[in-house]
């Protein structure tokens, strides 16, 4: 999946394009920046796209926004910045890592978390002041702090810059809503485990694996069962009452790498999804 991602972000340059990123942050363990994808803030403008870009050295991994049964997803603080309202992260296709028993949901290589900035006041200067609080794991795990700043100035025509390239790409790989039909999805408290009927609709594909994002106090293990119906996935120490009636996101990865995703609510128990004829 990396690799693939990899293959898109190196994509030619226009000469003389712009560039618009922070300084590297190093660490023994990767380096880390903010880049932008425009030179500047347009008149008018009320959203800016950024990108938080992550180089990692051989073998280690980072999170991605529901690591599973171990880690700990990046945090994004941003509150110190100047002219901005909001600031909400996108997060491309996962890998599947286990290590010590553990699954757990990576990135590995490189990979760009997009950002989508709003403005305070549209069309005005700003000053992105971005902390995150990452961690990164080989055969350990270490936790990570990064700072990094990056003002854009108002231009009449902002330019295209030489890092939007990467942003569109790992943007590209982010998964989409309303490809993926999900029949029911239960909870069964003999296996501890999510019970999902779900089809993508594109009929020459295969289910490979299936992404839980929930509630921050549960994990979600490695689905069973991929390629027929229903998925199994485990749901870490808790019973049903957690879970019954919470809302959840399932991404799914299909045989090419690509990712869908669907949110709905968990049913009680198995029997009360009959189509999973568990009862």
């Amino acid at each position: 999946m990396v690799g693939l991602f990899l293959m898109l972000a190196p994509v030619a340059m226009a000469a003389g394009s712009p560039s618009a990123a922070s300084a590297w942050h190093p660490t023994p363990y990767g380096r880390t920046r903010l880049i932008a994808a425009m030179d500047g803030v347009g008149p008018g403008a009320q959203t800016l796209a950024f990108g938080w870009q992550v180089e990692l050295a051989d073998g280690w991994k980072t999170y991605w926004r529901s690591p599973g049964e171990a880690g700990l997803p990046p945090r994004f603080l941003w509150r110190k910045s100047g002219n901005v309202a909001s600031l909400t992260v996108a997060w491309p296709l996962p890998e599947r890592y286990s290590l010590y028993g553990y699954d757990t949901a990576v990135y590995q290589g490189e990979v760009v978390l997009p950002l989508t900035v709003t403005l305070q006041e549209p069309g005005k200067p700003i000053t992105l002041d971005l902390s995150v609080d990452y961690m990164v794991c080989k055969e350990v795990c270490v936790p990570l702090q990064a700072r990094h700043g990056l003002s854009l100035p108002v231009k009449e025509r902002p330019g295209q810059s030489r890092e939007s390239h990467a942003i569109a790409a790992y943007a590209a790989a982010v998964p989409k809503m309303g490809l993926a039909t999900v029949k029911s999805v239960a909870f069964d408290p003999q296996t501890s485990a999510l019970l999902i009927d779900a089809a993508l609709r594109l009929p020459s594909r295969r289910i490979t694996d299936v992404f839980v994002i929930g509630p921050d106090d549960l994990a979600f293990g490695r689905a069973a069962g991929n390629g027929g119906s229903p998925l199994q996935v485990p749901v870490m120490g808790r019973g049903p009452d957690a879970v019954a009636g919470r809302t959840i996101t399932l991404v799914f990865a299909d045989d090419q790498g690509v990712g869908y995703a669907w949110r709905g609510a968990v049913a009680a128990t198995a029997c009360q999804t009959p189509s999973l004829q568990q009862c």
